[in-house]
């Protein structure tokens, strides 16, 4: 198979590379601002609702308004909540943008060659010792694994560095199918430029890796269980009962206002569960 290089001095692939790393530089540094400022709106407005819903509550309140006031903590509740979704979900894509950028300007910098300036030299895997990493300058400042390295995981990294030690071997099948892969992710900026963004936005530790590891051969049967399909379906058909004794005059706005405390209080229990 005849393969083109990505990046050859002053060739043809080296023109193509620096214009689309510089057109898409411009793009996304301007996205970055439309959104930042979106994400200012929306908390900005969250601010606005909440000391709105608090006016009208307390005045409602100080009219004696019960059922009114319920009405209004559970629409601007409601609104609010819409809102931070909104602002939560503006800010992920900020930073989804600004990741992206990231990986743009460090594909300028190799274009450049402005790559010595990357912090990750892979210093700590220098071995005076190996047999020819360290005369070919495969690791430290100015290596080829300060070049290359576009890794954003800790299991990224730790696999490039062994390959880059010799730690694997390939058969000509294996190596024929990489360069294929390579070859195609080549041809591909935009997905290859996407992947790598979201392991900048989630690196994880190596004490997270080992962790994910034993998480994942084990199921969760807590979310699957009759005990908590009872308190999710019960808890919604409490509510709606409580709403319409209420609005029926046969039960207290209090009694809605403590259903609302305990789906809270439940919210946060399913939370933390969800999150361990």
């Amino acid at each position: 198979i005849e393969y083109k290089p990505l990046l050859t001095e002053g060739g043809e692939p080296m023109t193509r590379a620096l214009e689309h790393y510089s057109h898409k530089e411009e793009e996304l540094i301007k996205k970055t601002k439309e959104l930042h400022k979106e994400a200012n709106f929306y908390s900005i407005l969250r601010l606005i609702i909440f000391l709105g819903g608090v006016a009208v509550s307390l005045i409602a309140y100080g009219n004696k308004s019960y059922l009114f006031m319920t009405f209004a903590i559970l629409l601007f509740a409601g609104i609010f909540i819409f809102i931070a979704y909104k602002h939560s979900t503006v800010i992920e894509q900020e930073q989804c943008y600004k990741a992206l950028l990231e990986v743009v300007q460090s594909g300028l910098q190799r274009v450049r060659e402005q790559w010595k300036s990357f912090k990750d030299t892979g210093s700590e895997y220098i071995n005076k010792e190996h047999r020819y990493s360290y005369d070919l300058d495969v690791f430290g400042d100015g290596s080829l694994f300060q070049y290359i390295n576009s890794t954003a995981s800790y299991s990224g990294r730790e696999r490039l560095a062994e390959e880059l030690q010799g730690k694997y071997r390939f058969s000509v099948e294996e190596i024929l199918k990489r360069q294929e892969a390579i070859l195609e992710l080549a041809q591909n900026p935009d997905f290859r430029e996407k992947l790598t963004a979201v392991g900048i936005m989630h690196p994880g530790k190596e004490e997270q890796r080992d962790r994910l590891l034993v998480w994942s051969s084990q199921r969760e049967s807590f979310f699957r269980s009759s005990a908590f399909k009872v308190c999710r379906y019960g808890a919604n058909i409490i509510t709606i009962a409580v709403i319409i004794l209420m609005v029926l005059g046969i039960v207290d706005y209090r009694i809605l206002l403590l259903d609302i405390l305990l789906n809270g209080f439940l919210l946060l229990i399913f939370k933390r569960k969800r999150s361990e």
